[in-house]
């Protein structure tokens, strides 16, 4: 980074003082804008901002090409249209914090760094997240088609409203994190669906006022969603698998832990139509039994990451459907499956030899037996959690359990 802004500011120099003269104080709104942010900050912070820039007066001020930023244009004499090339590819390195800082500066940097081609990717997680809906909607209107990929994990205060207005504007997204926008309901998936066809990533963990209506929604209009996280969208039943998977044939990577009213029926849905699903997960998802699980299994064999953790009902029939159907399993959670034996474990190492990462934990009936074969048959095994398990403890005994 201060490589970057080392070069940033050598270029700056040379080209303003180049193309346009000399900077007088009387006509640099530097000081001012300097001014305005300590007012509004309290402190001189970065903080605020984020939730002001998008606000501030700038009659004339859309998105613009870098050939025309800055009042150029395409007609201009030599050299102009070299220097706003060379200004807006720089700016274009720039991470959030940065521009937010840049766009304060001068109205030809406000131009610049707040035009929408700089924000194809906005992560608002590491930087701040008590964001009022109305700082989505001027967000989405600035970057326009431009925006990809955007990310408000955490931000409560963003509802339907605003994400409405979201995707009105920003129709090429096609990656989305509302993990813990609890305010969300079934009426974001329907704007989704109306005006982001191009969705394939989204994240609604812990969205609990989802329902299946929302995942029909999504089914009409995102059929080329590849990712979607259900977690602890508790409402969500077997008929709004079926409706999701009969429009979405390509996820590769379905979440769903802690949907606990989903049932072996679900499953049936997802191996009938998800043939090239590589990630489930179930955990917590009590209500699934062996049945479910080997309909899995018969119906996704490019599957590479199943988590079946806290699914207590399961035996070795469910380990045995793995190793017969799914040859290029990676990562295999089953803590607390109690009913897992050896027997299942062997049969599994035997025919799974990809395997790099499993969690065992609770599973009580597990020997000595099981880490043998794995040793043997599974060399790309790379972290392994069996503790507490009683009938291990041999193996680790007086010693810390370090991975395979």
């Amino acid at each position: 980074m201060l490589l970057q802004m080392a070069l940033f500011h050598s270029f700056f120099f040379f080209f303003f003082f180049a193309v346009r003269g000399p900077l007088t104080v009387a006509a640099s709104p530097v000081a001012e804008h300097r001014l305005r942010m300590r007012r509004l900050s309290g402190h001189g912070s970065w903080a605020q901002p984020l939730r002001d820039m998008w606000d501030l007066p700038r009659p004339g001020h859309e998105p613009v090409s870098p050939a025309s930023a800055g009042g150029l244009s395409t007609t201009a004499p030599p050299g102009k249209p070299y220097f706003i090339v060379v200004y807006a590819e720089i700016f274009s390195f720039l991470d959030i914090v940065t521009l937010c800082r840049c766009a304060q500066i001068s109205k030809a940097w406000n131009i610049l760094a707040l035009d929408g081609s700089n924000w194809q990717r906005i992560d608002l997680f590491n930087f701040q997240t008590d964001v009022e809906g109305r700082v989505v909607e001027n967000i989405s209107k600035r970057c326009g088609g431009f925006l990809r990929k955007l990310s408000l994990r955490g931000c409560i205060g963003v509802g339907d409203s605003s994400l409405k207005t979201f995707a009105q504007n920003c129709r090429n997204i096609e990656h989305l994190n509302l993990n813990g926008c609890t305010k969300i309901t079934d009426s974001t998936c329907y704007s989704l669906s109306r005006f982001c066809s191009k969705l394939k990533h989204l994240d609604l963990t812990s969205c609990v006022s989802i329902t299946n209506s929302s995942l029909k929604g999504i089914s009409e209009g995102c059929r080329h969603l590849e990712y979607l996280n259900l977690s602890w969208c508790d409402q969500i039943t077997k008929d709004g698998i079926e409706a999701l998977v009969r429009g979405c044939r390509g996820l590769r990577a379905l979440l769903l832990r802690g949907c606990t009213q989903l049932e072996d029926e679900a499953l049936k849905h997802i191996q009938n139509y998800c043939h090239e699903l590589v990630s489930l997960n179930l955990q917590s998802c009590s209500r699934v039994t062996d049945e479910g699980v080997v309909q899995i299994c018969r119906g996704c064999h490019r599957l590479q990451a199943l988590c079946l953790s806290g699914c207590g009902n399961l035996t070795d029939a469910s380990l045995t459907a793995l190793a017969l159907n799914c040859p290029r399993l990676q990562i295999l959670e089953a803590a607390r499956c109690s009913h897992l034996t050896d027997a299942g474990f062997t049969l599994l190492a035997r025919n799974c030899h990809d395997l790099e990462k499993m969690d065992l934990e609770e599973c009580i009936l597990i020997t000595d037996s099981t880490l043998i074969q794995l040793s043997i048959h599974c060399p790309k095994l790379q972290a392994l959690e069996a503790v507490p398990c009683v009938a291990v403890d041999s193996l680790f005994a007086g010693r810390e359990p370090v991975p395979l």
